[in-house]
């Protein structure tokens, strides 16, 4: 059975890095985890990817799972990555999420997957998802994180940011044992009263 995490208000302990991305970080950049059976976060999150320059994209939101010991292979399959954006902004628009492989040390393991161009506009308040294809990770350590890394672009020639609340739940393929995963729905889009 596949299991999901929760976003939370918790601090990553990863803060902030590039990772398999390799790219620029933006200026406001929240880094949580994501938590199986966490607690949904509350608090107001404020993500400004940076005054732009030119066509530059901004690794500019994060979460970090760390599946632990009863996750003896991380299994193949989708990975559904939400974001609930409470306050939008038609000056950013969502354009890549990667999902890379941490060691314990935060050091870059590798590419898991990733989802491209995809351009979605934050200009309103709704949750936004993505699902990224992942590869099977066949024997990871007890202390390997999965990193999910959210790149934004801002269209504008000042400094802009969106706030969101880190409350959703990322699906993933992975299961207890490393067993098959499984592929969740396609991009799902609910407004947020």
């Amino acid at each position: 059975m596949a299991t999901d995490f929760q976003q939370t208000d918790t601090a990553a302990f990863c803060l902030y890095a590039t990772s398999c991305y390799g790219g620029t970080i933006g200026e406001t950049r929240p880094s949580l985890k994501a938590i199986e059976g966490g607690t949904p976060g509350t608090d107001t999150q404020i993500a400004e990817p940076g005054i732009p320059n030119g066509s530059t994209e901004w690794a500019t939101i994060f979460f970090e799972i760390i599946p632990g010991a009863d996750f003896t292979q991380w299994a193949a399959g989708t990975y559904t990555v939400p974001l609930n954006v409470t306050r939008g902004n038609a000056n950013i628009s969502w354009e890549h999420t990667y999902i890379c492989r941490l060691d314990l040390n935060c050091a870059n393991l590798g590419l898991i997957g990733s989802l491209s161009d995809q351009e979605i506009s934050l200009a309103t308040e709704e949750v936004f998802d993505m699902d990224v294809s992942g590869a099977l990770v066949a024997s990871p350590a007890s202390t390997d994180r999965i990193y999910i890394i959210l790149v934004l672009k801002n269209v504008a020639v000042d400094a802009q940011e969106i706030e969101f609340t880190s409350d959703q739940i990322i699906a993933t393929p992975l299961s207890e044992g490393g067993g098959g995963g499984s592929n969740h729905a396609a991009i799902r889009r609910r407004r947020v009263a």
